[in-house]
């Protein structure tokens, strides 16, 4: 038997190990790095100046599967206050992914005011959506539709009136944005539920279920809905 080896395959296997190496060696050390104090004081300059909120974060990590975790994210002024449990962010090819579990939101009015000059124009979307609709969420989220997979779990928002009172929230909140590839091309699916009754936010609707699908734009397609309306008060 006679065996033949070329010097162009092993060129392209050592070339091969080495970026496997580097690899590795890059996976260890960001482990490592993202547990750092001077990490964290990084995230924290860089979600700051996207939020327009100064941000702190208690505890960041490398999470299966190579995720970065942050824990114990708060974000305050005088327009809004954010507290997060834990979020994961990840990269999958050419979407980013972003996992929210347990988080408080209380938007003030002041947050509507000028705002567009002080936070980004998703944030403020997102704080106009105290009653919102299927055409409100899309809007709001139209600028990460095809590039980002959102899923938020029991999240807590609430919005205060100008005295600083809650008149209005809804808890446990259930959101899930992502794309998917159906025979007729892409569709961005939409999830939006909670259990219980949303105060004076969301039609105070209750136990609400809703999905549905878009191609973006203005028209979407209603998968399913479900929940309880309010009773009517009927005027004598």
């Amino acid at each position: 038997m006679k065996i033949i080896s070329t010097r162009r395959g092993v060129f392209l296997q050592g070339w091969l190990t080495l970026i496997l190496v580097l690899v590795l060696i890059a996976a260890v050390s960001g482990w490592f790095i993202a547990r750092t104090q001077g990490f964290r004081g990084m995230m924290e300059t860089q979600l700051s100046e996207r939020l327009g909120v100064p941000v702190r974060i208690e505890h960041s990590y490398i999470g299966w599967p190579y995720v970065l975790v942050l824990r114990g994210v708060e974000a305050e002024d005088d327009a809004m206050q954010l507290h997060v449990r834990t979020a994961r962010l990840g990269r999958r090819l050419r979407q980013w992914t972003l996992d929210v579990r347990g988080a408080r939101v209380i938007f003030v009015p002041k947050v509507l005011e000028d705002a567009f000059y002080r936070y980004p124009a998703t944030l403020v979307r997102i704080a106009d959506l105290r009653d919102a609709g299927a055409m409100d969420v899309m809007r709001a989220t139209a600028d990460l539709q095809l590039r980002w997979r959102l899923s938020v779990h029991d999240a807590d928002l609430f919005w205060q009136d100008i005295h600083g009172e809650i008149d209005g929230g809804v808890r446990q909140l259930q959101f899930n944005m992502q794309p998917v590839r159906l025979p007729s091309g892409m569709f961005v699916y939409y999830r939006l539920a909670y259990p219980g009754r949303a105060e004076y936010a969301f039609g105070s609707m209750r136990d609400l279920d809703w999905e549905w699908l878009t191609r973006g734009g203005d028209h979407y397609i209603e998968l399913q809905r479900s929940g309880v309306a309010p009773p009517l008060d009927m005027c004598e």
